[in-house]
């Protein structure tokens, strides 16, 4: 059967087709996921880096306050 628009076309298309086309939506999605994911690792880092300047702070604090 011949698609006569590409509306129809999307109709008749073949399974490989929609298969490639699942398969796209799924990676992008994941895409998404990922960098979700990679942003929040990013935002720990910094919080992390903080806190390990904010102990170094504190303990320089400590050891002048001991001399």
């Amino acid at each position: 059967m011949e698609a006569k628009s590409p509306i129809e076309a999307l109709l008749f298309t073949p399974p490989q087709i929609s298969q490639a086309m699942d398969l796209v939506l799924n990676t992008s999605n994941h895409a998404s996921i990922l960098i979700r994911i990679l942003k929040k690792l990013m935002f720990n880092v910094e919080s992390l880096q903080r806190n390990k300047n904010k102990i170094a702070f504190n303990c320089s604090k400590q050891s002048k306050i001991k001399h």
